[in-house]
């Protein structure tokens, strides 16, 4: 069995250019012509919610279809941080989290790590 893990650093930055998102685009769809089996996406408690994450998370969508959404793993670095301040991962999504993205992970499995 081979196991694909396709990264992609900067692919819903805007500020890199509309021609490198494309290019990169077309890459990671060819990449997993055969299919997927997880999306990892992740995000940090050390920083607030952007429109750039709701953006990424809604193209993911649009590229890949609804659907996508199964096959989504989201997990939250950071989470040492959350525990020294006594918080929960619920706490700092219930806190920082927009709603359009709180809609997104109720039907999502979420993880918080730390020392990351």
């Amino acid at each position: 069995m081979t196991i694909n893990v396709i990264d992609t650093p900067g692919l819903f930055d805007i500020s890199t250019g509309i021609d490198f998102v494309g290019k990169e685009i077309v890459r990671c769809i060819d990449l997993a012509k055969d299919g997927i089996h997880a999306v990892l996406v992740v995000f940090s408690v050390r920083t607030h919610f952007l429109e750039e994450e709701e953006a990424a998370l809604h193209s993911l969508r649009t590229l890949f279809g609804s659907k996508i959404i199964n096959y989504m793993i989201v997990v939250f670095t950071g989470g040492d941080e959350l525990e020294d301040n006594d918080e929960t991962l619920e706490d700092y999504l219930g806190r920082d989290c927009p709603q359009p993205l709180k809609v997104t992970f109720a039907s999502l499995y979420l993880c918080a790590v730390g020392y990351t």
